[in-house]
């Protein structure tokens, strides 16, 4: 098999448009060589283009200047927490003005009123903000995942506030998904530092638990540091952290976790350990869910051993 031609400069390096390359001596042939992936009509990429961020620049090729990334593809772009992970398959979201002619190619959904959002830059392209971003997922994310969408968006020195959410909400008063917006801002706190401490975080609401404060600091009798706790009842002295495998597979982790579990206990603190399972599993969901309540809700309860999934 005779090698491939090289490719006209500066086409080697990156997605292009053919529009963009006949005038650079690209032939017909040569777009058609097996080399070059074709992910969307009319574009090319010098090899493979699966990957989430090589097909967005392969429709920044074709995308017109008042158009921009919205919707999931705007939330991979501002690396906000999904349910899902990029698959090559997922189609890519657009949003350009209303009154404009919409792109249209398989592969690509692309929405109006983009006249109506506020645009960021994001890896170099145009995308939705975050806030609006959020809203424009409503009609498409579950409760909890839009939850967790905001808990990311307000988490500590994000510059967006849970007033901002709510400010979007208002813009789009009768509009599809503003009720769902709605129950979930009012669940959106501030300081859950992962999607898992979230959801672990929903299970106590559910349950009818008081709120914790979330990673706030664990101190003994004298006001001295012990931790930062994932959730922290303080007046019953009662604190619970979520432990990813991380935790588990990294010995020096799993020690410094040994160590201030034992510090914390050893002051009168009761330690509940979290993972995945005792948030994801209904049963076991349901059994933290009571130990909590005896711990917090009745008069009296042990405070020394810590309480692990079973």
């Amino acid at each position: 098999m005779r090698p491939f031609s090289p490719l006209p400069e500066p086409l080697a390096r990156r997605p292009f448009a053919l529009a963009e390359a006949w005038p650079t001596g690209l032939t017909q042939g040569r777009a058609r060589g097996r080399d070059l992936a074709a992910p969307y009509w009319g574009v090319r990429t010098p090899g493979p283009s699966g990957a989430f961020l090589d097909r967005v620049l392969a429709v920044e090729q074709i995308r017109a200047v008042d158009e921009a990334f919205s919707h999931e593809s705007a939330a991979r772009l501002l690396e906000l927490p999904l349910p899902r992970p990029w698959e090559d398959d997922e189609q890519i979201h657009i949003c350009g003005e209303t009154e404009l002619p919409r792109l249209r190619r398989v592969g690509i959904v692309s929405h109006r009123g983009l006249e109506r959002r506020l645009v960021v830059t994001s890896h170099g392209v145009p995308c939705t903000d975050p806030a609006t971003t959020w809203a424009d997922l409503a009609g498409v994310l579950a409760l909890d995942d839009l939850v967790v969408l905001g808990d990311a968006m307000v988490r500590r020195g994000s510059g967006l506030s849970i007033s901002d959410l709510c400010q979007v909400i208002e813009s789009r008063h009768g509009r599809r998904g503003v009720v769902r917006l709605r129950d979930a801002v009012s669940l959106v706190r501030v300081g859950s530092d992962s999607p898992m401490e979230t959801r672990a975080r929903l299970v106590f609401v559910r349950g009818a638990l008081p709120e914790p404060e979330l990673n706030a600091a664990v101190l003994d009798d004298a006001g001295g540091w012990l931790a930062t706790g994932d959730f922290v009842w303080r007046e019953k002295k009662v604190v619970a952290e979520f432990d990813g495998d991380h935790h588990r597979t990294d010995r020096r982790q799993w020690q410094i976790d040994v160590a201030r579990r034992e510090s914390v206990q050893a002051s009168g603190w009761t330690y509940v350990q979290l993972t995945g399972q005792t948030i994801t599993n209904p049963i076991l969901a349901d059994r933290l869910v009571r130990r909590l309540r005896r711990l917090l809700l009745d008069a009296e309860r042990p405070t020394s051993a810590p309480i692990r999934d079973e």
